[in-house]
């Protein structure tokens, strides 16, 4: 018995610590149980603010697509607006090379303008030198004529109102060839461009009056003709006029419109 009842001490004192190992197996299990809890709760925390910040992040994504889609507008706004400046320069390019080509044609009228002002001027300046001569000699004819006047019975001479002899010479030419008359039907001469009304009776006094009978005159003598008639007409280029008028006589108006188009005052560009 005493056996038995030592044995059952043992026993009981082996179940007493089975016991308070199960029940610190159980008290562990427990920690780890809390501790499991805590953590999913953790990762409970972290899940959601991973989804927080997913969501910012997608928010910061499409904020960047919406700004990269209105960057991508502004480019092509500003493309447009670049080929559409690039146009405008081309035009302005081409309207300063149309202009340049203008004042170039301009300073070469102005040259040839001054030109023929400075052959006019001179030739005012050799005609006033003429006409001072003239005027010396008219008087000095003034003078020898009072001095005969004065003179009680003087030697015959010519009358004192009849003309010198050059003069009266040139009166009876005039009186005695007046200007010519057509002997065909005239044409209209100032169809011809750089031929004005006056000039058209510059040459009818000469005895032009058809196309024919100008496209037939030498150059040389149409400048001779207007040099005559004064400095005023001597400023006139007669160099295309018997071109303009073969294409008149020929009836080639379109002809002749093609080339006036590349004449300003009768002179070519």
């Amino acid at each position: 018995l005493q056996r038995d009842y030592e044995a059952s001490n043992e026993l009981r004192a082996s179940l007493q610590r089975d016991y308070e190992a199960s029940n610190e197996l159980r008290a562990s299990l427990q920690r780890d149980y809390e501790a499991s809890n805590e953590k999913r709760a953790a990762l409970q925390r972290d899940y959601e603010a991973s989804i927080e910040k997913r969501a910012a992040l997608q928010r910061d994504y499409d904020a960047r697509n919406d700004k990269l889609a209105s960057l991508q507008r502004d480019y092509e706004a500003s493309n447009e607006l670049r080929a559409s400046l690039q146009r405008d320069y081309d035009a302005r390019n081409d309207k300063l090379a149309s202009l340049q080509r203008s004042l170039d044609a301009c300073n070469n009228q102005r040259a040839s303008l001054q030109h023929d002002l400075d052959a006019s001027d001179n030739q005012r300046a050799s005609l006033q030198r003429d006409l001072d001569a003239c005027n010396d000699q008219r008087a000095s004819l003034q003078r020898d004529l009072n001095a005969r006047s004065e003179q009680p019975e003087a030697p015959k001479h010519e009358p004192l109102d009849q003309e010198p002899p050059d003069q009266e010479h040139k009166l009876a030419s005039s009186e005695q060839d007046p200007a010519p008359q057509p002997t065909v039907k005239p044409d209209r001469l100032a169809d011809i461009e750089g031929i004005g009304p006056k000039i058209t009776e510059i040459l009818n006094n000469a005895g032009i009056f058809t196309f024919a009978q100008l496209a037939g005159a030498d150059v040389e003598y149409l400048r001779t003709l207007l040099s005559d008639a004064g400095p005023r007409f001597s400023l006139a280029d007669p160099t295309t006029w018997p071109e303009q008028a073969q294409l008149a006589a020929d009836g080639d108006r379109e002809g002749l419109k093609k080339l006036q188009d590349e004449l300003d005052g009768g002179r070519r560009k």
